[in-house]
């Protein structure tokens, strides 16, 4: 608000070759990250109101702002010779690889299918609520205590929810 406030007086004294700036490839694709980012931060002090599916939906402009920050560098002076701004691509390009290799091999290696052998609820003494269950361990499932794993109960849920494991 101050940043619009303070330059939008420069651009009314006059100052048309500065004002003409905010029009510029590079300040749109800015004004886009930062859009995506406060939708994102929004809808994070939000979490609790609005429905999970909507939240994790929004969360995942993180992959939207991700091109854009790509566009961003790659703008018009970029292209020209005039400047070089790449170097976003190259270190988004490492972390968006590795996450997306995490991603494949948590959904491709990590399915086993278990059998609840006791379901109990348990009352925190600040009265939070929680379920302690009993599994019964696939063969090749290897864990050690303080890892987590996702569950998924098709019948109550069709959502995966992290588990501690003890």
């Amino acid at each position: 608000v101050f940043f619009f406030a303070f330059f939008g007086l420069l651009c009314s004294d006059g100052e048309q070759a500065f004002c003409d700036k905010f029009t510029e490839e590079i300040m749109i694709t800015g004004y886009s990250i930062l859009s995506c980012l406060l939708v994102i931060g929004g809808t994070s002090y939000f979490r609790h109101v609005i429905p999970y599916e909507l939240f994790y939906a929004i969360h995942h402009m993180v992959f939207v702002m991700y091109f854009i920050t790509i566009a961003h560098t790659l703008d018009i002076e970029h292209r020209q010779g005039e400047a070089n701004r790449s170097q976003t691509f190259k270190w988004f390009s490492s972390t968006l690889l590795f996450y997306l290799c995490d991603r494949a091999a948590m959904h491709l290696n990590n399915k086993y299918k278990a059998s609840v052998s006791l379901a109990t609820n348990v009352a925190g003494s600040n009265g939070s609520k929680m379920i302690i269950l009993k599994l019964r361990r696939p063969d090749l499932f290897r864990f050690k205590p303080g890892q987590y794993a996702f569950l998924r109960i098709q019948q109550f849920d069709i959502h995966w929810h992290p588990f501690s494991i003890a």
